[in-house]
């Protein structure tokens, strides 16, 4: 079973949750080929978890089109419907609302379980050094092609250095494994 989702409105987050323990699905891109099918060549976000009963995932990223693919736990069909809620989103959660910096020492904050906090350099072209401290949190650059999407590649304990003498923006991410507290160091040359 196929479902298509699309969280909209910026700054806030999604959950879909079904109230059934007996599915799970899996969240990808939708038809990122634009094939008509899902398939290996799109992209995976992530699969659901079951929390206090019902299959549940939260879209951190909003006004994507998502497909769901759905299926059933040991076998068992059952029937469900499922819902949205909306919350008030963290600041930085989306790539469309990344936290703008152009001259910083840091950034010092809290993140949730499997949170991302993208944050975007906006200042005129320079050497950055970012270095990420804090348990069960990774530093992610985030990299663009010309389509508009992005990789996320993790940085080598918790630091990488950017030389952007050829552009005027970057992008880079902290990501969460649980509730926790970081330190961005952020330096600009």
């Amino acid at each position: 079973l196929e479902v298509y989702v699309y969280p909209s409105y910026d700054g806030t987050v999604w959950q879909i949750v079904f109230d059934s323990a007996n599915v799970q699905f899996t969240v990808y891109s939708a038809d990122t080929n634009g094939d008509g099918v899902v398939d290996a060549n799109d992209i995976p976000h992530g699969t659901s978890a079951i929390v206090n009963g019902q299959a549940a995932y939260t879209f951190y990223e909003n006004n994507k089109d998502y497909k769901l693919a759905i299926t059933a736990i040991n076998g068992e069909a059952a029937e469900f419907t499922y819902a949205y809620t909306e919350k008030a989103a963290p600041a930085g959660s989306t790539v469309d609302s990344a936290k703008e910096f152009e001259e910083s020492a840091g950034d010092v904050g809290t993140i949730l379980a499997d949170q991302k906090i993208y944050f975007r350099y906006t200042g005129t072209a320079a050497k950055l050094t970012v270095t990420l401290l804090g348990e069960n949190v990774t530093l992610n650059r985030v990299v663009f092609d010309m389509m508009g999407e992005y990789e996320m590649t993790v940085a080598e304990g918790n630091t990488f250095v950017i030389d952007n003498t050829q552009g005027d923006w970057i992008y880079f991410a902290v990501v969460a494994e649980a509730d926790t507290t970081y330190e961005l160091i952020i330096t600009v040359e």
